[in-house]
């Protein structure tokens, strides 16, 4: 009874694959695989933790923040590059008349009679300020310690979720021997209202201690009941840290 129902519960999880796998050896190859998860946190535990970093939104942003302070520390280190300019410049023309096919014979009287010229210039301009170049390491180490700053938020943060999941993991550990138990109860309620109902029937017992066994089975049946809910929270909140199923994070193991 206590197999078959756990059977029952985990079915809904499974996956099922299409190939040339037989699904009788799938399906034991996964309850199999289940059965370790619970038993061993050493093998859920990095399953748990590589699943929920890669999923987290926290670490997202602690990634983005890292790759910021980065280009800060290239910015800061060309900064000193903006007050070197370089300058060019072209011109084409007589003094008066650009653009002038300057055909005619040239006049040193005549400005417009002078033969068309090309100009081409370039120059490199150079202005620093002095306070950006005394400051410029003690900016740069500003930025290298910004950059710090987020790998250690990105630590942080990967260390928070760490925490996290060991809570929600051992949350549904607990969950599950409580099920079990429940169950285990549910089953003996089970035996004696049957034995019961029997034994009232046949005259052997009296009304008290047939209520008296029907009562017991109604509270077993409603534990048995919020038993499984909690479990099944614990399930469900732990798969949305993740982003997956429990069987989809232990199949592609």
């Amino acid at each position: 009874m206590k197999n078959s129902i756990f059977t029952l519960l985990f079915s809904l999880q499974v996956l099922l694959v299409v190939g040339q796998v037989r699904p009788q050896q799938q399906t034991e190859q996964t309850m199999s695989q289940l059965e370790k998860f619970f038993a061993s946190p050493d093998y859920a535990l990095p399953l748990l933790y590589d699943a929920a970093i890669q999923y987290s939104a926290e670490i997202e942003n602690a990634e983005a923040a890292k790759q910021i302070a980065q280009e800060e520390i290239v910015l800061g280190k060309r900064q000193i590059l903006s007050g070197i300019g370089l300058n060019s410049g072209y011109s084409y023309g007589t003094w008066f008349n650009w653009g002038s096919s300057g055909d005619s014979q040239p006049s040193l009287l005549n400005p417009f009679s002078q033969p068309v010229r090309s100009n081409w210039n370039l120059g490199l301009s150079m202005s620093l300020s002095l306070v950006n170049v005394l400051n410029r390491g003690n900016e740069i180490n500003k930025r290298q310690m910004m950059l710090k700053r987020a790998e250690a938020d990105r630590k942080k943060v990967g260390m928070e979720i760490r925490k996290e999941i060991i809570l929600l993991y051992q949350q549904l550990k607990l969950s599950r021997e409580v099920l079990q138990n429940y169950q285990d109860a549910f089953q003996s309620a089970t035996v004696n209202k049957e034995i019961s109902d029997k034994r009232f029937r046949e005259g052997e017992i009296q009304v008290a201690e047939q209520i008296q066994a029907m009562a017991f089975y109604n509270a077993s049946s409603l534990s048995l009941e919020e038993a499984k809910n909690t479990y099944m929270t614990n399930l469900l909140l732990l798969e949305e840290r993740i982003g997956m199923t429990i069987n989809t994070l232990i199949s592609g193991k």
